[in-house]
């Protein structure tokens, strides 16, 4: 969203904190599809002003060719209507795509992978964003966040719950 929210803001005693300046205009929305690599933490990911059903099935479709020898490919996907869509099913059978569609439990964020993903994008552009009045700029902010995070991160596994933690330091 164009217009940060709204929320609790903390900072370190006598630093300044920061404001969700809000400003008139649309409060233009952007979507974002995306699937992480549960073994090297690579982010693929689209951002788009909206996700029609065809484009669901072109994402797909570049998840597919980014694993050349994968025989199948797994995405765990929520119930968003968009992805339980028959168009979307039956492109993938005429295809013979490689990709098996596996859907979480409704209302289960916490199942999802992806949604700990956006929270991480959340914490780390979106929350308190000062791009209010640049769309552009914060297009280009989410852009090179998801970027970022396409060679593969252990850091975002972690985050995700899906790599260990780092050790502990003893100090014995």
């Amino acid at each position: 969203m164009r217009r940060p929210r709204v929320g609790r803001a903390y900072a370190g005693t006598g630093e300044p904190g920061t404001a969700a300046r809000q400003y008139p205009g649309a409060n233009t929305r952007r979507r974002i599809a995306g699937c992480v690599d549960i073994h090297t933490g690579a982010l693929i990911a689209w951002q788009r002003s909206t996700f029609v059903v065809a484009e669901v099935v072109k994402f797909l479709r570049h998840v597919e060719v980014q694993y050349p020898a994968a025989q199948t490919i797994f995405v765990a996907w929520d119930n968003w209507t968009n992805h339980v869509h028959p168009y979307v099913q039956d492109a993938l059978a005429a295809s013979g795509s490689r990709i098996r569609l596996l859907f979480l439990p409704t209302y289960a964020p916490w199942a999802n992978p992806m949604e700990k993903v956006w929270l991480k994008l959340d914490q780390d552009v979106l929350d308190q964003h000062p791009f209010g009045q640049d769309w552009q700029e914060l297009k280009q902010a989410v852009a090179q966040w998801l970027q970022q995070k396409h060679k593969g991160s252990m850091d975002l596994l972690r985050f995700i719950g899906l790599a260990p933690p780092l050790p502990f330091p003893c100090t014995d």
